[in-house]
């Protein structure tokens, strides 16, 4: 059952990174799926260890399988959001940070 439920997850994730221009929504789903296949593989670890890491890892900035950057402006707007939460920083101060990436 683990094995057709992680295969599954894979071909989710493979079908959604098919194309060459991501929608968010795509990316949003991506990034889901990303989080069912890595909580999937940890759970049947069943091991307390492995289970205190990926709860650590949730947490770190950029590092939770539930995130995913597909370029340097997702990466920017990911790291954005994230700067926002944890530094509490107003909307009149955010456009420093999102003009601050170089353009492609």
């Amino acid at each position: 059952m683990l094995s057709r439920t992680l295969a599954a997850c894979l071909r989710k994730g493979n079908d959604l990174s098919k194309s060459s221009v991501l929608a968010e929504q795509t990316k949003t789903r991506y990034a889901a799926t990303n989080g069912e296949f890595h909580a999937l593989i940890v759970e049947a670890a069943h091991n307390h260890a492995v289970s205190a890491a990926r709860r650590l890892n949730d947490r770190i900035p950029l590092v939770a399988p539930g995130t995913v950057v597909f370029d340097a402006e997702s990466l920017m707007k990911e790291h954005t959001h994230l700067s926002k939460e944890s530094l509490n920083m107003s909307a009149d101060r955010l456009h420093l940070i999102a003009h601050a990436a170089p353009r492609a």
